[in-house]
């Protein structure tokens, strides 16, 4: 019987989480569906947890943390599904998670990525993700994250883009758009993946029957300098290489606003070296994004004015495809 989805989990240091992560998964409705760990170089014993335990599952093996794209990436080129899901390993979901998600593919064939809704995995529970949204500011963000779950994000509605804890998509976007940028190492990356689609012309939505439960920075806890010099570096190279110049223009001032707030707030939360690594790391890459944006430009199926109709509002009208 041919695998309809695969679902990949990029691990790092993660064996207190796959218990609870891969038995929700092997409780699924239906069973089409393969599950794949990508392993950055655990030395918790991961790997030898999941020979023992989940036996199932199918495990691609890295010396080193490569991080979460490329690790990612691994396990899109090794799918066997006509569908792909991602999962944090410091997750678990509702039964039905894929059955959602596979039903309401369906109710929306336009869509080519789909977001689940996303809880915090403690009491009380809390909104992490309604789909995300990429705000004026040049900074992407998630729809309700920290409000009480009371039941107010329960619409099918078109988001930006998918949280990457949670995330589903058609496999053809992938051959389409190309993979995740494994430049970014980590975080963005999902916004990033979403801002290529958009401007090909590609739409998302929002799928809040399908749940997923997140404990959330399991392997990476804390305001450690490596994580908030990476989301400061990789917000801002989402915004060079994707945003429409006139938008850019336009927010500058929110812009520029934002980029102070950021980079304050990571000094101060991880000493002041992060901030201007971060930097030195940006110039560093801005060349190659420079021309990723060239060349994400040549092939845009859609307008910057259609991109900015999107950026700044949540729920946002579709574009409408040449």
């Amino acid at each position: 019987m041919k695998t309809v989805i695969t679902v990949i989990i990029p691990n790092w240091n993660g064996r207190a989480y796959l218990p609870d992560c891969l038995g929700s998964l092997r409780s699924q409705a239906g069973r089409l569906h393969e599950v794949i760990v990508a392993d950055n170089g655990s030395r918790d014993g991961s790997v030898e947890y999941l020979e023992k335990e989940f036996p199932e599952v199918r495990v691609i093996r890295f010396e080193e943390n490569r991080g979460f794209c490329a690790a990612v990436n691994a396990g899109i080129l090794a799918a066997r599904g006509d569908y792909i899901a991602l999962l944090n390993n410091d997750t678990r979901v509702e039964k039905d998670w894929l059955k959602e998600l596979l039903e309401g593919a369906g109710r929306h064939p336009g869509s080519s990525f789909f977001a689940s809704k996303v809880v915090s995995d403690s009491p009380p529970a809390r909104i992490d993700s309604a789909g995300d949204y990429y705000s004026r500011s040049g900074f992407g963000g998630q729809r309700g994250h920290g409000e009480p779950e009371s039941g107010r994000y329960e619409e099918e509605i078109e988001v930006f883009s998918p949280c990457g804890c949670g995330a589903f998509y058609r496999k053809e976007l992938f051959r389409e758009v190309g993979l995740f940028d494994e430049s970014l190492f980590a975080f963005c990356e999902d916004v990033d993946l979403a801002f290529r689609a958009r401007w090909r012309g590609f739409r998302g939505t929002y799928l809040p029957r399908a749940r997923v439960y997140h404990r959330g920075k399991g392997t990476l806890a804390g305001d450690n300098p490596l994580i908030l010099k990476l989301i400061l570096r990789n917000r801002l190279a989402v915004m060079l290489k994707n945003s429409p110049f006139r938008v850019l223009l336009k927010n500058f001032p929110l812009i520029f606003s934002a980029v102070c707030y950021f980079s304050l707030r990571a000094g101060w939360k991880g000493g002041w070296q992060t901030p201007l690594t971060a930097y030195r790391e940006l110039l560093r890459m801005a060349p190659e994004l420079l021309k990723q944006r060239r060349d994400l430009m040549q092939k845009a199926e859609v307008t910057g004015g259609q991109i900015g109709k999107m950026i700044g509002s949540e729920p946002f009208r579709p574009i409408p495809r040449k």
